[in-house]
């Protein structure tokens, strides 16, 4: 699953195609609610929004959400992030299993396969429903505007000023869960992704109280059952390493330069060339692994064994990055960025783009 959230362009395309209206479950809750429609993804989407009154701090870290998700041959799931990007986020994500609907906390630090949150978030359902071509779930959500997984810490609780809004993501996949049963299965990426910025003061209401009090325990959220029935997150997170061996040429401790240059990536790469070719000394730094073969890299698919290549030194696999990132992208940048000799170029099969200035609507 990855979430790529966090360009103006995209919020932008996305807001324009979505539209923004009150609306009440079957429950009686008001939800500032967003509706999506098939342009973005299959089947539409509808997102929906209560917040507890601005006085309120008990709450303040807790909302009451509503989901209407689309099914293709009654399979599918969808995630949001409450952060708005995949990676350091609390990520929950959502699917159908028969007549219930499973949910389960994830987190991301790259950009790949998010793991179980072991944080102290909980869901309680509310109400829920499944039939061929959606599934709704209204659900309580405690400790979700805050989030810590392993150090990887971070929080957006929502502003109380008039105007303030709530940036979120959003991910909808057509395909199911590989084991829809279990609450730790792992999932296919998905197939559409947005954002959306929530109003919140549209979303908050003196009656929060009272609705969150309809919440029950959740069929399954996570695999160990916590206290009033709610049950959070038990697995352990992994952590993949990468240990690259430095040339015997590597820079000396003591020795002085001219000019020390962060980042071997399309700017830092080329600066460093040429004030050595000025006859500067130049110390480069990365933080990444080499990527091209003639320089050592050693990552490649099991095809190109045998030769100087590797993923980078081949156009057609830049894709890859959304498969398998572990090692080669920033895991403490929020949006997708190339930790690696070469930086983002390696990883975009050495394309770059000017940057231009975006004039939103008003």
């Amino acid at each position: 699953m990855r979430f790529t959230l966090l360009s103006s362009a995209l919020f932008l395309s996305s807001a324009l195609s979505q539209t923004f209206a009150p609306a009440t479950d079957s429950n009686g809750i008001k939800f500032w609610q967003a509706s999506l429609d098939s342009d973005d993804t299959a089947g539409g989407l509808q997102l929906g929004l209560a917040l507890p009154a601005e006085d309120d701090t008990e709450n303040k870290y807790d909302y009451i959400g509503h989901v209407v998700g689309a099914l293709n041959n009654g399979q599918g799931w969808m995630g949001i992030s409450h952060g708005g990007p995949m990676t350091e986020s609390l990520l929950l994500i959502m699917w159908p299993n028969g007549k219930e609907v499973m949910t389960s906390f994830r987190f991301a630090s790259a950009y790949t396969a998010p793991d179980l949150y072991t944080g102290n978030a909980s869901l309680s359902q509310i109400s829920s429903s499944v039939n061929d071509t959606h599934f709704e779930l209204t659900y309580k959500c405690s400790n979700c505007w805050t989030w810590n997984q392993g150090g990887d810490s971070g929080s957006q609780v929502p502003a109380t000023t008039a105007s303030a809004a709530e940036l979120l993501g959003w991910v909808q996949a057509t395909s199911a869960p590989t084991t829809p049963e279990d609450a730790d299965t792992s999932i296919l990426q998905h197939n559409s992704d947005g954002l959306f910025g929530a109003v919140v003061a549209s979303a908050r209401n003196s009656a929060y109280t009272s609705w969150a009090a309809l919440a029950t325990s959740a069929p399954t959220t996570t695999p160990t059952t916590g206290t009033n029935g709610t049950t959070t997150a038990t697995a352990s997170a992994t952590a993949t390493s990468l240990t690259v061996s430095c040339p015997t040429d590597h820079a000396i401790p003591n020795t002085t330069y001219d000019y020390i240059v962060v980042g071997g990536g399309a700017g830092g790469i080329p600066i460093a060339a040429k004030l050595t070719e000025s006859g500067k000394s130049v110390l480069l730094i990365e933080r990444g692994p080499p990527s091209s073969g003639r320089w050592g890299g050693n990552m490649r698919p099991d095809w190109l064994k045998g030769t100087n290549l590797t993923r980078f030194d081949v156009p057609g696999l830049c894709n890859e990055i959304w498969q398998d990132s572990d090692g080669i992208t920033c895991p403490d940048i929020g949006t997708m960025s190339g930790c690696v000799l070469g930086g983002g170029t390696a990883v975009n099969a050495a394309l770059w783009w000017k940057v231009t200035t975006l004039t939103p609507c008003i």
